[in-house]
């Protein structure tokens, strides 16, 4: 089975900072809670979001991409053209 949590940042203190200064700017607060897995290949991921209903349907989306072998690293998909292309030698 794949382990995936969701973490309450609520009492980190880089949250409370990075809240209170955006707070101060008036911008909109980072993210309370955070998904946290990791990938087929050990790798930890995370993603945040500011409702907890909205990372417990991730965090259920997650664990049943990586269980049933569907999950691809969004990362992985910024590669270009030209490095995906297989290299073949020129004819002369």
């Amino acid at each position: 089975m794949a382990r995936v949590w969701i973490e309450d940042r609520i009492g980190h203190a880089a949250y409370a900072r990075a809240a209170a200064d955006a707070k101060r700017a008036g911008r909109t607060p980072p993210g309370r809670y955070r998904v946290r897995w990791y990938d087929p290949d050990g790798k930890p991921k995370m993603k945040t979001f500011a409702r907890k209903v909205d990372a417990e349907a991730e965090r259920t989306r997650m664990e049943s991409r990586l269980n049933d072998g569907s999950y691809r690293d969004p990362a992985a998909a910024r590669v270009k053209f030209a490095q995906a292309l297989p290299r073949h030698p020129q004819e002369p």
